[in-house]
């Protein structure tokens, strides 16, 4: 297959890696987390998976107002996020020192720290979540639009691929179709995977004319509204989740580690066949690449409808992780299966395709 990213690395601040060589030591070993063996002994400090519904989490932003700007993806393709100082206003506004909820430290949104088993990254937008949706992007979203129906992400975060596809989605306006966004974090999902569903949503409808006086009845003082911003009020929430209804779109959430446990839930919420499973940035911790590739496979279910698209830097310096060892264990784990590499050209970064 000829590909080619044609993405600007100046778009995003990238952390520049060596080439792997394919003589490079594995870093996987014994103490690697499997799907048996989380089984056997789940850590007190890892977070179990948990299905949430989408109204469930939706109506905790109630009131809250998102400010957004556009991520420009190609000449024709724009995404939006939320802005990181808008997800640090709300946090700091809900915050309560006495509380025992996790609270999120603010930190965070100034570096792309990882804590193990605490925070994994989801506030970020990564830069291989854009080598993703350029693929998507670059003929890939007619087969979902023709033939798949079911989307997984792992490991959603800010969800730029969910959200290129959602916005496909909302623009063609396609029925009968299953996102089912996971992050290891309940906060990430609430503070920016949703938001961001809501705000392409809203850009989508807001774009057609006869939807403008919809949206602007649900927006309770249009006087302090201004461009690029709107609040999640009881009639926004309404609207939306009417949208969803009448399309037959279901949108859902999951929090915690990749394992059976998620596996389990997936398929209660989701049927078995046509999926597409993505992940971005997720084989960088060499214990965890097992039980993440297992819980692909298992969701992939041998089906020949149903795909993997995994992107990731070639090389994680400082935790590890690494596409070759990667490879080696598809290579080991599961030999009658055929993959493809995408490699971009201007940077050490590829796309797995199964």
């Amino acid at each position: 297959m000829s590909f080619q990213f044609n993405f600007d690395d100046s778009d995003l601040e990238i952390e520049e890696s060596n080439v792997i060589q394919n003589d490079q030591q594995s870093n996987i070993n014994e103490n690697t987390i499997t799907l048996s063996s989380l089984d056997a002994n789940w850590p007190s400090d890892i977070i179990m998976p948990e299905y949430i519904d989408l109204k469930q989490i939706l109506f905790t932003l109630k009131d809250v107002r998102l400010t957004y700007s556009k991520f420009k993806i190609n000449d024709e393709t724009e995404i939006i996020r939320r802005e990181l100082y808008d997800i640090r206003h709300q946090i700091m506004s809900e915050s309560d020192p006495t509380s025992t909820k996790e609270i999120v430290n603010l930190d965070f949104l100034d570096k792309d720290d990882l804590l193990r088993n605490v925070y994994e990254g989801g506030l970020t937008t990564w830069e291989c979540s854009i080598d993703l949706v350029k693929y998507l992007d670059q003929g890939f979203n007619e087969k979902i639009s023709n033939n798949i129906n079911n989307i997984v992400e792992l490991g959603c975060g800010t969800s730029l691929p969910s959200l290129y596809l959602l916005t496909q989605t909302f623009k063609k306006n396609l029925q009968n179709v299953n996102y089912m966004l996971c992050d290891y974090n309940e906060y990430v999902l609430r503070l920016v995977t949703l938001p961001n569903i809501l705000i392409n949503w809203y850009d989508q409808m807001h774009a057609q004319t006869e939807n403008i006086q919809l949206l602007n009845e649900t927006q309770e003082n249009q006087d302090n509204i201004v461009e690029n911003e709107f609040t999640i009020t009881t009639k926004f929430i309404d609207l939306f989740l009417n949208y969803l209804t009448t399309n037959n779109i279901n949108i859902n959430f999951i929090k915690g580690s990749w394992s059976n446990k998620l596996i389990q839930i997936i398929n209660e919420q989701m049927p078995s066949n046509n999926r597409l499973i993505l992940t971005s940035e997720t084989i960088y911790q060499p214990d965890t690449m097992p039980l993440l590739t297992e819980t692909m496979m298992k969701l992939r279910n041998d089906d020949i409808n149903n795909r993997i698209i995994l992107a990731t830097k070639d090389i994680y310096f400082g935790v590890g992780g690494n596409l070759i060892d990667f490879i080696n264990l598809l290579k080991s784990k599961y030999s009658n299966d055929t993959y493809e590499i995408i490699k971009n050209d201007k940077s050490n970064r590829s796309l797995v395709l199964l």
